[in-house]
């Protein structure tokens, strides 16, 4: 059996909070990173999450601010089935971590 895939816009899924499956908030997704199949179309490749990520979105100088934090997920490490409440698959361990 093949995966389905299913349409979610974005704008439903930036900034909504990502959670663990025992309910706590891991951050929120705030910027969305793609990569370009051979067909030309779009996939998520990566989520940022956090107060860094949110600063990546808004573009804000990097001289200007204090080093924030940022969580980087796979795009199967967060289920969007729901998209006003998305899912960490993984232990919060498993995500990538970088500072701006």
């Amino acid at each position: 059996m093949t995966a389905r895939r299913r349409l979610v816009y974005l704008a439903d899924v930036v900034g909504r909070r990502v959670r663990t499956a025992d309910g706590r908030v891991v951050g929120r997704i705030e910027e969305v990173r793609t990569a370009r199949r051979a067909n030309g179309e779009h996939e998520v490749a990566e989520y940022h999450l956090g107060s860094g990520a949110l600063l990546e979105r808004l573009a804000v100088v990097r001289s200007l601010v204090t080093p924030k934090r940022m969580l980087i997920a796979r795009w199967d490490q967060i289920d969007i089935r729901r998209p006003e409440a998305p899912l960490l698959t993984c232990a919060v361990e498993e995500l990538r971590r970088a500072s701006r």
